[in-house]
């Protein structure tokens, strides 16, 4: 739910257009915009991605688990290593 949130916050245009998004295609066809929405280049855009990066080797390198696994647990198992070796935590076992 943030997700589509954020999206419709950031999704504006450089020149001001303010680009509609329409969710829930097939089903509906109603686009939803907001007048303040901002560009999708912002400084807003950029913090919340650098942000969201963060959490997301943070909860790799303490849970041993990482998006990567939903397509391959080796390439999973291989990039949390990395974030081990790189961010710390080690040969420590994983959180359950």
């Amino acid at each position: 739910m943030s997700a589509i949130f954020i999206d419709l916050l950031g999704s504006g245009g450089r020149d001001g257009f303010i680009w509609p998004i329409p969710y829930f295609v097939p089903f509906s066809f109603h686009e939803y915009r907001w007048d303040g929405q901002w560009p999708l280049g912002s400084w807003q855009n950029v913090v919340i991605t650098a942000a969201l990066v963060v959490v997301s080797i943070w909860l790799g390198t303490h849970r041993g688990r990482t998006i990567v696994e939903v397509f391959s647990r080796r390439a999973d198992a291989a990039l949390v290593a990395i974030f081990r070796r790189r961010f710390g935590r080690g040969n420590r076992p994983d959180w359950t």
